[in-house]
């Protein structure tokens, strides 16, 4: 009787130690579970915030290209050759640049005229939208040397706060420069503006710094 209470209390002791081997792998395997999908969960987080964070930053970061790098020596050398193209050219103006302080009254051609083209003057740049389209980024480019057609080279006069006009289809839009500051002259360059606001950008060659370009922010009044 003894020895068969003996294999009964040994049968429940292997049983017991089964159910709690068993036991503890459906444990193990519920825990790394649950684990991998808190796992799963954070890097899908992570990745969205990130992928949050890089068009946060994006939006005040547009970035142009064809930004001429040449300097206004460049610009001599092609001096008689577009002044004798310009002498016998009837422009076909569709807006003019107004700068009060600079005493800069400058008309402009449509974007796809032949004639815009830094060395004709002021060239509207190919992503450019007009004063009537809310929260537009109208961009001019110009020289700022001492060349016929370097109508920028008095730009760094200009301060914050200063008036700029653009006149576009009979009516005359007014701006004020918010932010001025320099960029490297690599060919391309960051126009850091405020998406919510229709904007004026002007561009040129630094003044007395031949690796960088200026970059003047105007917003609508």
């Amino acid at each position: 009787m003894k020895r068969k209470n003996i294999y009964i209390y040994f049968s429940l002791l292997i049983m017991t130690i089964g159910i709690l081997v068993i036991s503890s792998n459906y444990l193990q395997t519920k825990i790394e579970k649950a684990f991998n999908n808190m796992n799963l969960k954070l890097l899908a987080y992570n990745d969205q915030v990130e992928r949050e964070n890089v068009t946060e930053d994006m939006i005040n970061d547009e970035l142009f290209t064809d930004i001429p790098k040449d300097t206004c020596t460049d610009c001599e050398n092609k001096k008689e050759e577009t002044k004798k193209t310009t002498s016998k050219v009837t422009y076909n103006y569709i807006g003019k640049l107004i700068i009060p302080k600079l005493k800069l009254e400058r008309g402009f051609v449509s974007k796809d005229s032949k004639y815009n083209n830094i060395y004709y003057g002021l060239q509207l740049h190919k992503v450019s939208e007009f004063p009537n389209v809310s929260g537009g980024n109208m961009i001019f480019l110009s020289h700022s040397g001492n060349c016929w057609q370097c109508y920028f080279r008095y730009l760094y006069k200009l301060t914050v706060g200063d008036e700029c006009y653009v006149e576009y289809q009979g009516v005359k839009y007014k701006y004020i420069i918010k932010n001025i500051y320099n960029k490297p002259k690599i060919g391309k360059i960051a126009i850091d503006r405020d998406y919510s606001k229709t904007t004026l950008t002007l561009i040129t060659c630094a003044h007395d710094n031949d690796k960088e370009q200026t970059v003047y922010i105007a917003e609508l009044v």
